[in-house]
């Protein structure tokens, strides 16, 4: 059934928009759901065609020729209906109960004269107070009545037909019930000449409103109009579930003021975040949670190692002084200075690291370009629900990343197997220079005690002794000058390496905690526009 298809989605559209929309427009809805809910249990047995328009219209004239009883009461002296009144062929007491019609009558034969009726026993006519009556009460009476009933007349007054309360307060609100509406303008013998040109301009004022309908022209005095009055009401209530259509009409207009709080371009939202977003964020988060300074910290560990293991022997005497960058942010797991005695299965903890200022402004940043991307294609209250829950998650799981990344696996932390044979080399031209020293400065000793010892091998014009010692010197200084480039090298590979890696974590955590709660919601808006798209269709 398509009315029940379509009150199926329209409910889930206004649960998934629940405290999203303007508090009026979500009141309304929830109160139209529990009316279209009542309406459909009362079933189709019924159907309700009401009268109504403005003081001295001849609402209750025009109700009388058409029913043919003269109920409803009429009178000169300030025309108004207060009370809403009813007739039908038969008793209808759950329907006028649920509309709380009090006045009532039955009239078995009432029906006989709307010709080809397939229900005559069905049909119950009302004729409502006026919706411009200077009584309130009366006033909301039938608005409360025109918002439930199946089927409208709307009965015009030739002297007040381009109203304000008629057109604002209800055609305007009423373009999508063409099918359940009738326009009539009543005391059309008192036009005179004028009668064609007050027609046309009847229409037009109508077609302003946005309604698409014929004007049938009547007059409760001469009879005119009043059979065309009831075979165009026969025609709507001829068809199918004429209660659903006016309900399908009420589900269409509301889809049409839900739409009016949307962005422009609403049907152009995508759920879907984009990989270069997710990067920017995952980033961003790394950075706030301090991944580039430990990257740093791996990077300046990398060299402080590299030089201690290939440096010039002075030099790593200047390091006796220094300790392993590790060391100075909390190096937990490991005790050892060299890395490489960590087992393979042994982190390494680092904790006291503190990122650089400004990865607040970026992840501030990049937030905001989340928002601005996804939160201004929804509704203004949905947006900053979103732009409020996804500054609060990215607060979280920059705490949560913090505590993934400060856990290191050593194999970022080896160092490369060559620094152990050029650690032994320097160990040997260390050697060299030692014997060399030592060679010379027995030699001057036993020329100081007059000591005749071998003359030592002479190469050209330099001795043994003094070759092993400046080569040993020379060569230790060089070796160490020769890695320092190849050390900067490796230390940018370990930052980088470590950098990608702890990054990696980190989008990991902000899929989890970010990404998918915030597509959730988004798709949860995009299968709103979905429904409201269907509803419209």
């Amino acid at each position: 059934m398509l009315f029940a298809e379509k009150m199926e989605k329209f409910t889930s559209l206004v649960n998934l928009a629940t405290n999203y929309l303007p508090a009026d427009l979500q009141t309304e809805l929830n109160a139209f759901i529990d009316s279209a809910t009542q309406r459909k249990n009362l079933g189709l047995d019924y159907s309700v065609v009401a009268f109504a328009g403005g003081t001295g219209a001849g609402k209750s004239s025009l109700f009388n020729a058409v029913s043919q009883q003269n109920l409803a009461q009429v009178t000169p002296i300030r025309p108004t209906t207060s009370v809403p009144m009813a007739i039908s062929a038969s008793e209808a007491t759950d329907i006028l109960d649920w509309l709380d019609i009090k006045q009532r009558h039955v009239v078995a034969e009432f029906a006989q004269s709307f010709s080809g009726l397939k229900s005559e026993e069905k049909l119950v006519l009302l004729d409502l107070p006026d919706i411009d009556s200077t009584n309130m009460q009366n006033q909301e009476i039938a608005k409360f009545l025109t918002q439930r009933v199946d089927v409208l007349v709307w009965v015009l007054d030739p002297q007040k037909y381009a109203d304000a309360v008629l057109h604002e307060d209800y055609l305007r609100n009423m373009r999508a019930h063409a099918e359940v509406t009738l326009i009539v303008l009543n005391q059309c013998d008192t036009l005179g000449s004028e009668r064609a040109q007050v027609l046309n301009d009847v229409a037009r004022v109508v077609r302003e409103s946005g309604i698409d309908a014929d004007i049938i022209p009547t007059s409760a005095v001469t009879g005119e109009g009043i059979s065309e009055l009831r075979t165009a009401i026969t025609k709507i209530v001829n068809q199918r579930e004429v209660a659903y259509r006016r309900l399908i009409a009420d589900l269409f207009a509301f889809a049409t003021r839900i739409e009016t709080t949307l962005p422009d371009d609403f049907a152009n939202f995508t759920a879907q975040i984009s990989k270069t977003d997710m990067q920017e964020l995952g980033i961003a988060v790394a950075d706030s949670a301090g991944v580039k300074e430990i990257a740093q910290v791996c990077a300046d560990s990398y060299t402080y190692h590299g030089k201690k293991q290939t440096g010039w022997i002075v030099s790593r005497l200047l390091l006796k002084n220094k300790i392993d960058p590790l060391r100075r942010f909390k190096l937990g797991s490991v005790k050892n200075e060299n890395l490489q005695s960590a087992a393979p299965d042994v982190d390494l903890v680092v904790s006291n690291v503190q990122p650089e200022a400004h990865a607040q402004v970026r992840l501030a940043a990049s937030t905001t370009n989340l928002v601005r991307k996804y939160g201004e294609q929804m509704p203004t209250k949905w947006g900053n629900t979103v732009a409020t829950k996804l500054e609060e998650t990215v607060s979280d799981t920059v705490d949560i990343a913090h505590s993934q990344i400060t856990t290191l696996e050593p194999a970022y932390m080896r160092t490369p197997f060559s620094w152990k044979i050029f650690n032994f080399l320097q160990g040997i031209l260390l050697l060299s220079a030692i014997v060399g020293g030592v060679w010379i400065a027995l030699l001057n000793l036993a020329d100081f005690i007059t000591l005749k010892l071998p003359d030592p091998p002479v190469y050209g014009i330099f001795s043994l002794p003094l070759l092993l010692l400046v080569g040993g010197i020379l060569g230790g200084w060089l070796i160490a000058l020769l890695f320092r480039p190849l050390i900067r090298f490796g230390a940018g590979r370990r930052y980088k390496r470590v950098r990608s890696a702890l990054t990696k974590r980190v989008q990991k955590v902000v899929a989890t905690n970010i990404i998918v709660p915030l597509e959730t919601e988004l798709n949860k808006y995009q299968q709103f526009i979905k429904l409201l798209s269907n509803i419209r269709s």
